[in-house]
């Protein structure tokens, strides 16, 4: 008669692949009073404001604003979760029982 014995195994979250995931964040940046312009940078910003100010009537003046938007993707692991089973172990093989 064969020797048995009985292996008891645990559940675990078993990765099945990958996907892409939305990343969110503040972001700040300087907006015409005048005309609501962003502005992406102070080179932008300055150009703008002179011109604003100097030919179109306006104050040459701004403020800043922040809002929370996607700024990129970050890998995440799909799971997927494997139940607890027990295992039949004879010496030469084993078998599984799920």
């Amino acid at each position: 008669m064969d020797d048995y014995k009985t292996v008891h195994h645990e559940g675990y979250w078993k990765v099945v692949g990958t996907e892409e995931e939305p990343v969110y964040g503040w972001v700040g940046y300087d907006v015409c009073n005048d005309c609501g312009q962003k502005f992406s940078d102070a080179v932008q910003m300055d150009d703008h404001l002179l011109w604003e100010l100097r030919e179109n009537g306006g104050r040459g003046s701004y403020h800043h604003e922040k809002e929370y938007v996607q700024t990129g993707t970050k890998t995440v692991e799909k799971k997927e979760w494997v139940k607890p089973y027990d295992e039949k172990v004879k010496d030469g093989g084993h078998w599984e029982y799920k």
